[in-house]
């Protein structure tokens, strides 16, 4: 991938990173625990669609 491309691309990932962000914050503290909770699976989940 070029320089030029590759930055579009990190800049649309950082995007949606705030976005998201941005909507975790409204949740409740216990919505954001669960998910905190999930991420080991859901990270898991990842890897195994990579292999």
């Amino acid at each position: 991938m070029r320089a030029d491309g590759a930055a579009i691309v990190e800049g649309r990932r950082a995007e949606r990173i705030r976005h998201l962000e941005r909507l975790a914050g409204q949740l409740p503290r216990a919505e954001r625990a669960a998910i905190a909770a999930a991420l080991p699976a859901l990270l898991h989940l990842v890897e195994l669609g990579e292999q």
